[in-house]
């Protein structure tokens, strides 16, 4: 992984105040990758994981396409829509053309708040004293609360299983109800384990939480490569 960077073959999306110069980085760096996993026959399952609700977040943010010529270009919501989705269509293709088995993950839960200061200010007893007094919200810390993006990350999850539905031997894994008590209660914390360092940023502790019950599905072809 590459930080800013999606895993999408022709696309990338540039970083505010970098211009061209981090979105070049990101396609090569994606094809450098691909070339790799092509060329690895002991890698059978590849997991496309990322902050997709990132690429349709943000109206104005610029993108690279293989098509621009070298120049950014600023998409309307709905070019944006279909950059996303044929970028990762194409992505998943040439995957499984290099043989590989293909697992997209969606976005975890993210919030309005960060959950590490949260944490620091129960953990803090001066600290919560005066949040408590101040009428601070971060005087809560109940360990849940709302997914801040429900309604955009539902619209970004139903274009994720648009591709995939589209295409065969592709599965899409929802890590929600591993975290989420209710549809609108997630989890940022469990006991004195911290889930979260930053509003959408897993800790260790809390990935393991999230995939304390997902098991790899059975190869689709699994004599095609032999395991070492």
């Amino acid at each position: 992984g590459m930080a800013s960077c999606l895993p999408l073959i022709g696309v990338a999306r540039s970083i505010p105040h970098e211009g061209v110069r981090s979105a070049k980085e990101c396609l090569a760096f994606n094809r450098k990758v691909l070339d790799l996993l092509a060329t690895d026959h002991k890698v059978q399952i590849v997991v496309l994981a990322g902050a997709w609700l990132s690429a349709l977040q943000h109206s104005s943010d610029q993108w690279l396409t293989s098509e621009s010529a070298g120049r950014l270009i600023t998409p309307n919501s709905a070019e944006l829509e279909a950059i996303f989705m044929r970028s990762l269509a194409t992505t998943i293709r040439s995957l499984q053309q290099a043989g590989k088995q293909v697992i997209v993950v969606e976005d975890v839960p993210s919030f309005d708040f960060n959950p590490l200061v949260r944490f620091g200010i129960m953990h803090n007893p001066a600290r919560h004293a005066v949040a408590a007094w101040l009428g601070s919200p971060n005087a809560t810390y109940t360990g849940v609360a709302p997914d801040a993006e429900g309604a955009l990350s539902r619209m970004v999850n139903a274009q994720l299983s648009r591709v995939v539905g589209g295409l065969l031997d592709v599965q899409l894994i929802d890590l929600k109800p591993a975290l989420c008590r209710t549809k609108d209660q997630c989890m940022y914390r469990n006991g004195d384990q911290l889930f979260y360092f930053g509003h959408e940023h897993l800790t260790n502790s809390g990935a393991s939480y999230a995939l304390r019950d997902f098991r790899f599905p059975a190869l689709v072809n699994p004599g095609k490569f032999p395991r070492q």
